[in-house]
């Protein structure tokens, strides 16, 4: 008997910021987010048992313009001013986030010139033709792929977008031993292996300066309620983020993950994002907070 994966969705992802109202409304010129709530983390709160430097520190939640749900949103952190980060995706740990959108083509021009850097152009995927893509990189070290899939027909579940920059629905991770940090999310969590094979992906060439056609061994975790963990193993000279102040790395920091179904009203979701979760660490050095029902972590 297969067992229902008893992770997902994707809550939120947490991106430590030096400049909280710049980020917010940085992301709200150029993603057309929207504020959803707010709060400090205290030191009642399970996630400072786990990330004391996070006690005292002010959040903020923002999620897509037009939401069907308010999770698969961004937690923008309180940080102290971030050094410079990493070049994009040289790195183990949480890559990017992955957000479900319409019209990347569009999306590639609005952004030109933005803070959003392009570091990959749209383009089909070499795993599945029907869903277009793009990457780009934040200002504070966080990376997005940028992808349509309204044209997809398969085995994954995804979540197609009903505004232009929709929420986070794949979680990507990287690492430098796959077959590890997938077996600690399928024999822990249940989580379905939908996809395991070797791809070349342009962008991570590029990262790596590897020869055009290199493949990367990539796996597709499917969650409950419609969300992925993909996992890309990289070389040996992708290194780990040094943890900021905050005690979080810079840019994908963190991915929060429902255990169960739980509130999703407006009036509730400051309770969910607001640092009530348990906190894990996985194989490759990633955070990931858990909130809803207790699970056997």
């Amino acid at each position: 008997m297969v067992l229902s994966p008893a992770i997902g969705p994707i809550v939120c992802i947490s991106i430590p910021v030096p400049d909280l109202q710049g980020a917010v409304e940085l992301y709200g010129k150029w993603f057309k987010y929207q504020e959803r709530a707010r709060g400090h983390f205290t030191d009642s709160k399970v996630i400072c048992q786990n990330l004391p430097k996070l006690a005292g520190r002010a959040w903020r939640y923002l999620t897509p313009s037009s939401p069907d749900s308010l999770f698969g949103g961004l937690r923008l952190i309180d940080a102290d001013p971030i050094p410079s980060t990493p070049s994009p995706l040289t790195t183990i740990g949480w890559a990017a986030a992955e957000l479900s959108v319409k019209d990347v083509d569009g999306l590639a021009t609005r952004l030109t010139g933005s803070p959003f850097k392009i570091i990959g152009p749209p383009r089909s995927l070499k795993s599945n033709a029907s869903i277009k893509a793009m990457q780009v990189a934040g200002p504070y070290g966080e990376v997005f792929y940028l992808a349509d899939v309204g044209a997809y027909e398969g085995p994954l579940s995804l979540t197609r977008a009903t505004c232009p920059i929709d929420r986070t629905f794949v979680a990507v991770l990287a690492t430098h031993d796959l077959e590890t940090t997938r077996d600690f999310y399928e024999t822990r969590y249940a989580t379905q292996r939908i996809s395991d094979h070797e791809v070349t992906i342009p962008v991570l060439n590029q990262a790596f300066s590897a020869p055009a056609g290199t493949r990367f061994h990539i796996s597709s975790q499917q969650l409950a309620g419609g969300s992925l963990i993909e996992i890309d193993e990289l070389p040996l000279t992708a290194k780990r983020r040094a943890p900021l102040s905050s005690g979080l790395p810079a840019g994908i920091a963190m991915v929060t993950l429902a255990t169960n179904e739980v509130a999703k009203n407006l009036t509730e979701i400051a309770d969910i994002v607001g640092g009530c979760g348990n906190i894990v660490t996985g194989r490759a050095g990633e955070l990931i907070e858990f909130v809803g029902r207790s699970i056997d972590l």
